[in-house]
């Protein structure tokens, strides 16, 4: 709310036009002002979600690295501390302050991270990770914890009482868009399972849990970050594994422009 004020010389210098002008003039600052504090009210939601994603740290994957590196202390020192490295880097970057978009190879420089961590915990070959980004799509801007909560749900719902998970993640371009996949060869669901999983991620309710949360997290930041057509797609059947695909929309064009459009 405001006021402008326009002074003339004379009363009769102020006629129809001049009226519609100073109106005109109003409305167009209006909007602007409007449009400002939508964006300023947006970007509050988008570091409250991740302040929120922050604060759902599963304290079990925290304990139990803990007793892992604990364990190591004894029987392999020089791996208890380079395990421990790890962890100290893998939690300042998940606690320090994420408003600015990070280049994926952060975002997955972050996943391997966890993905040691969660090794030594398991053993070196109950996971098996392979990773292809399509060669530029490394300094591609995206929002943090947009891979690593998706890898997190296939270590934690998909893994096998026995034998290895085999996790790939995959970049690649796809006309304007970027296509982000992590598909994995595990327990799996069936696809009625996967679909409501998908459909509750799009609700505004917070009753989500586990798996459900994270990637309503991870879906409501797509959206909110790229362009028309975005979204995520789960695949999956029950013994063979799920493919969970995001696909950025328009990203593609930010690595010929160099920033968001």
């Amino acid at each position: 709310m405001g006021t402008i004020k326009l002074y003339y010389r004379s009363g009769t210098d102020i006629d129809r036009t001049q009226l519609a002008i100073a109106k005109g003039f109003g409305e167009l600052l209006s909007t602007q002002l409007s449009s400002y504090e939508l964006d300023r009210q947006a970007e509050l939601l988008a570091r409250a979600e991740v302040k929120a994603l922050q604060a759902q740290i599963n304290p079990h994957f925290l304990f139990n690295t803990l007793n892992t590196i604990a364990s190591l202390t004894r029987t392999d020192p020089t791996k208890a501390r380079d395990l421990l490295r790890e962890f100290s880097v893998f939690y300042r970057r998940t606690l320090e302050g994420s408003d600015q978009l990070i280049p994926l190879s952060r975002e997955l420089e972050q996943t391997r991270r966890y993905l040691k961590i969660e090794k030594a915990r398991f053993g070196e070959n109950r996971i098996v990770e392979e990773e292809f980004v399509e060669p530029g799509c490394e300094s591609l801007p995206v929002p943090s914890f947009l891979v690593q909560p998706i890898v997190e749900n296939s270590v934690r719902h998909a893994m096998r009482e026995e034998g290895a998970l085999h996790i790939d993640i995959h970049v690649a371009v796809d006309g304007n868009d970027v296509l982000v996949a992590v598909a994995d060869d595990g327990l799996g669901m069936d696809q009625q399972t996967a679909d409501k999983l998908l459909a509750a991620a799009s609700k505004p309710s917070g009753e989500e849990k586990g798996t459900g949360i994270a990637l309503k997290n991870v879906a409501e930041r797509v959206e909110r970050f790229y362009g028309a057509g975005s979204g995520v797609e789960i695949i999956s059947k029950p013994g063979e594994g799920t493919c969970v695909t995001l696909r950025l929309g328009e990203a593609a064009l930010t690595l010929h422009n160099g920033s968001k459009g």
